[in-house]
């Protein structure tokens, strides 16, 4: 069998903290990966990985010594069977709103009489022969709550049994919820300790999409176990942007 690290983490009450990647590299994939975070994750909702290099990146994942796993492009069975059947450990599905929602995405994951999950691991046999018969407990399914609907529906939401736990996405819930910038930071507080409570009552995992390390402590600090830090194309311009103020700020000598 093989373990899930970053779910195995998690289900020790220990977070699991990973990184986004949307640059469809597989170079800066494996780079990341190398990092030491528990998981990184191929972005496809925002950013498009072809299915090629998508093969590619997951590889570059594992060669890297993480957890591979994917956000999907949408809450299909069709497009989270493919990422499953390409060896992928974890699968987020973004927009679920509803019970329902979560049940037809907890489904997609879980093979048959758990879910509706079709036959043909194909290039996930790279963990063993043994894959069908551990892939349902082993693989991490969580949906993002990023709507004022998801945030009231959270508990019966996270109460489906396909569903492992939820992803909170602040940048969609925020606007849903119509917050203004002066208010933002209370009533979003108090959304994400609903979700976070609701995760607790079902016995599930709550987690961020964080902008960095210092918003993803936070998030740990206040009971959350699946963080990232950010985003491959976020640390170019973050940390590129700074290097180019260090250096423009430096003074010539006069004369030289």
């Amino acid at each position: 069998m093989h373990t899930n690290q970053a779910k195995a983490k998690m289900a020790r009450g220990e977070p699991a903290i990973g990184i986004s990647c949307g640059l469809a590299s597989p170079v800066s994939t494996e780079i990341c990966a190398r990092l030491g975070y528990d998981w990184v994750m191929l972005e496809q909702q925002h950013w498009v990985w072809d299915w090629s290099l998508f093969q590619h990146g997951l590889i570059s994942i594992v060669a890297g010594g993480s957890v591979p796993f994917a956000r999907v492009s949408r809450n299909n069975v069709t497009e989270i069977g493919q990422a499953l059947d390409a060896g992928m450990l974890g699968i987020v599905v973004p927009m679920v709103h509803t019970a329902e929602d979560a049940r037809r995405a907890g489904e997609a994951v879980r093979y048959p009489p758990r879910g509706v999950r079709s036959l043909g691991a194909t290039h996930a046999q790279r963990y063993g022969p043994d894959y069908m018969d551990w892939a349902d407990d082993q693989i991490l399914m969580m949906v993002q709550i990023e709507s004022a609907q998801a945030v009231a529906n959270s508990e019966a939401i996270l109460a489906e049994p396909t569903v492992d736990g939820c992803w909170i996405g602040p940048a969609d819930m925020g606007r849903s919820m119509q917050l203004e910038p002066e208010v933002a930071g209370t009533d979003a507080e108090a959304a994400y300790a609903k979700v976070v409570q609701a995760a607790k009552d079902t016995g599930k995992f709550a987690g961020m999409s964080c902008g960095d390390g210092e918003e993803a402590a936070q998030r740990i600090r206040q009971g959350m176990l699946f963080v990232s830090c950010g985003n491959d194309s976020k640390w170019i311009r973050r940390l590129g942007a700074q290097d180019l103020a260090t250096a423009r700020a430096a003074q010539v000598p006069v004369g030289s």
